[in-house]
């Protein structure tokens, strides 16, 4: 009987997932079947469009749909948590976009975006960390990265998408993009030039050197008459993190 009832529940599970592919099991009405068609898809859909509204705007609502659909037929998720759903969604999508020719050739990198924004609006606040000096000089110190932040190197200016059309033909130059969460608990993005995204990236790498150490590393390729610019430049980028909280102070 159990064995009966299990396989029964499979065979529920797989005509739900994918209806046109797997046959409802023998006995209820189609109608009553029908009403939990409408729920898995349409509360998969609805949470998804909220946590993917610019990929929800780009695709048009009958793609985005074909793009669930296939997620609810391919994937199998790794938590219980239906909250968590849009990290399946992304990581379901990480493995398969290779294959889906059709798609456009900016939708992995829109994807990872809005699913580091949905991350980073909902971790926890971070504890304070003793080994942080807030008053330190993050130029003369070791600069330390709030953890309330992401840096993405895109090939596709995934971030304007909710206000512009996107191109399937890349740029020559790709976005750098500071994802962050303030102290409001507000969500910013925002666009990095290539000298302070050189910078910041060295320093959520992990860098041990001083702010004013990295700066003049960076310096080797640059031709000599532009060091010294570059480098007051630097310095200024330094100091605007440390004010926007994107650094919490310096290492003791």
């Amino acid at each position: 009987m159990t064995q009966d009832f299990q396989a029964l529940q499979r065979q529920l599970t797989a005509h739900l997932r994918d209806p046109e592919s797997n046959p409802a099991p023998e006995g209820p009405e189609d109608r009553r079947i029908a009403i939990y068609r409408r729920l898995v898809f349409g509360n998969a859909s609805r949470l998804l469009a909220a946590n993917f509204p610019i990929a929800r705007k780009q695709l048009g609502q009958e793609a985005f749909s074909a793009l669930i659909r296939d997620f609810l037929r391919e994937h199998r998720a790794e938590t219980p948590y239906f909250p968590r759903l849009a990290g399946e969604l992304q990581a379901w999508y990480q493995r398969v976009q290779h294959r889906r020719e059709y798609d456009p050739a900016w939708l992995r990198e829109l994807i990872l975006f809005e699913s580091e924004k949905r991350r980073l609006r909902n971790c926890a606040d971070p504890a304070p960390v003793p080994e942080i000096d807030p008053d330190g000089d993050v130029i003369s110190g070791v600069p330390a990265p709030s953890p309330l932040l992401r840096l993405l190197t895109l090939r596709y200016p995934v971030h304007k998408g909710k206000s512009e059309k996107l191109d399937d033909s890349p740029p020559d130059v790709p976005s750098f993009l500071l994802l962050r969460r303030d102290s409001a608990g507000r969500m910013r993005t925002e666009e990095l030039g290539v000298l302070s995204a050189g910078l910041l990236a060295m320093i959520l790498d992990g860098a041990t050197q001083t702010g004013a150490e990295l700066l003049v590393n960076m310096m080797h390729q640059a031709p000599a008459d532009a060091r010294a610019p570059l480098i007051k430049q630097g310095k200024e980028h330094l100091r605007r993190f440390r004010r926007i909280g994107v650094l919490l102070g310096t290492y003791r």
